[in-house]
């Protein structure tokens, strides 16, 4: 086994608005899992990168990928970057079925590793999913792959690869 990363400080938090007993106040938001500076490359061409913001998000199926990320991939890549397959996609908004494109991408936690998903990275279009905050959002495809050991109550993150 291979220790990716030790005790890693990656929870970050901010501030939630929410209305109690019919008055708005700030509470603090769960912190969540985040880890700066991967590197998102073309499954064929590992060299070229682009440096992104991630969460590690359990409940997501299928990692997916904000859509300027891929665009940045393919200006650097100088080529068109095509789909490997569609998904069923539940978008929070409407609840509605919608086809999302799958693309053949890698992520990078440090510069020694790379993991893939046999189904693909989705990119949601921008009407159905917010990424303001991250560029990828990692599902189980790559999660289940990993030893990951949250610690809320110090705020790190331990990722092993098996």
């Amino acid at each position: 086994m291979k220790t990716v990363l030790q005790d890693f400080q990656c929870y970050t938090g901010g501030l939630i608005n929410v209305i109690e007993g019919g008055k708005p106040k700030k509470m603090p938001q769960p912190r969540l899992a985040v880890l700066e500076n991967l590197s998102l490359s073309y499954l064929h061409e590992p060299t070229k990168i682009v440096q992104v913001r991630a969460l590690l998000d359990t409940g997501n199926d299928i990692t997916m990928v904000r859509r300027e990320r891929i665009w940045d991939l393919e200006r650097i890549l100088n080529l068109k970057i095509y789909e490997r397959r569609q998904f069923s996609y539940y978008s929070d908004v409407n609840k509605r079925e919608s086809f999302q494109p799958a693309f053949p991408l890698a992520l990078s936690l440090t510069p020694s590793d790379r993991y893939s998903s046999k189904y693909g990275f989705i990119s949601p279009s921008v009407y159905s999913f917010n990424f303001d905050s991250f560029d990828v959002w990692i599902g189980r495809d790559i999660l289940n792959q990993l030893i990951c050991t949250f610690n809320g109550v110090d705020g790190t993150l331990t990722i092993i690869q098996p």
